[in-house]
C-alpha cells in the first residue's frame, strides 16, 4: 500500500501522454490491492489519482476537439480564403495554441503536423496587421524637405550629412529643391 501511494504522488500535475501510461499502471496496481490493504493508501492519495484520470480524461477530450479542428481545415493553406475558413483557421490555431505543452502531446501527430503546414502557407490579411495600399497618394513633402532647401537639414544618411563647416555639399542644396514638391 506504500509502494501504491508512493507511485500515485509520484504522478506529475500535468499529465502528458507518455504519462497517461503511469496513471493506468497506478490505477491498476490500486485496483489489485485487497480492501484492507485500500484502508492503508491515505485519503490524499486516492483524491490524487482520480484527479490525475481526470486529468487523463480532459486531455484527450481537449485533443480530439482540436485535431477534429484540425482535420476539418483544407489541406493546403493556399485554400484559406473564404471568411469562413479564415475564421475557422484562426480559431483552431488559437486552440491548438491555447493547448499546455502536455495538452499538445495528446493531439494526434498527423493533424498537428498539418496545422503546422496549413499555417505556413496561409496568408490572412488582418484589419490589425494590414498594410496600406501601395497606389495611394504620396505624402506631402516632410519638414525635412523644407529645412533642406534652406540649407538647415542633417539626415542619418553620410552622404546627405551636414559638413564639419555646416555647409551642405555643393550639389546638394540643387538635387533637394528638385525633390522639393510645391
Amino acid at each position: 500500500a506504500t509502494t501504491i501511494a508512493s507511485e500515485i504522488t509520484a504522478l506529475p500535475t500535468e499529465i502528458s501522454k507518455t504519462d497517461a501510461a503511469k496513471v493506468s499502471a497506478a490505477r491498476t496496481n490500486f485496483d489489485a490491492l485487497t480492501d484492507a490493504q485500500e484502508t492503508w493508501v491515505d485519503a490524499a492519495s486516492v483524491s490524487a489519482l482520480k484527479t490525475a484520470e481526470a486529468t487523463v480524461a480532459v486531455n484527450q477530450s481537449k485533443a480530439a476537439d482540436v485535431a477534429q479542428q484540425i482535420n476539418a481545415l483544407p489541406s493546403d493553406g493556399l485554400d484559406i480564403d473564404t471568411d469562413e475558413e479564415i475564421a475557422a483557421f484562426v480559431k483552431t490555431k488559437k486552440a491548438f495554441d491555447d493547448l499546455s505543452d502536455s495538452e499538445e502531446t495528446w493531439v494526434d501527430t498527423a493533424a498537428a503536423q498539418k496545422l503546422a503546414e496549413v499555417d505556413k502557407k496561409t496568408v490572412i490579411d488582418l484589419a490589425e496587421t494590414s498594410l496600406t495600399a501601395i497606389n495611394e497618394p504620396a505624402p506631402l513633402p516632410s519638414a525635412f524637405l523644407t529645412l533642406a532647401v534652406n540649407n538647415q537639414a542633417q539626415q542619418f544618411n553620410p552622404q546627405m550629412q551636414l559638413r564639419s563647416n555646416g555647409n551642405l555639399l555643393d550639389n546638394q542644396p540643387r538635387l533637394i529643391k528638385e525633390l522639393a514638391i510645391d
